[in-house]
């Protein structure tokens, strides 16, 4: 089992993963930080309002502190006509 350490950037504020949490693979690593995003989202637009235009990322360190993933969401909000 590896440990990695999520940190966290919802467009305007950064939270630095301190505690990690440990995986079997980086694949496993990857399906936590792709099923974090939706999640982020929710919270922040349900806390801030909502925005026509944000970027979520979850980015993954090692235990030697090497960025080992990064994964986005992006909102982009258009009125048409």
């Amino acid at each position: 089992m590896a440990r990695y350490f999520f940190d966290v950037h919802d467009g305007q504020h950064f939270t630095e993963d301190k505690e990690g949490l440990e995986f079997e693979s980086i694949e496993a690593a990857r399906e936590e930080a792709i099923a974090a995003l939706p999640e982020l989202a929710r919270d922040v637009l349900r806390h801030r309002g909502r925005a026509n235009q944000m970027t979520f990322e979850v980015s993954a360190k090692d235990q030697a502190g090497h960025q080992v993933l990064r994964a986005t969401l992006s909102l982009n909000v258009q009125r048409l006509g």
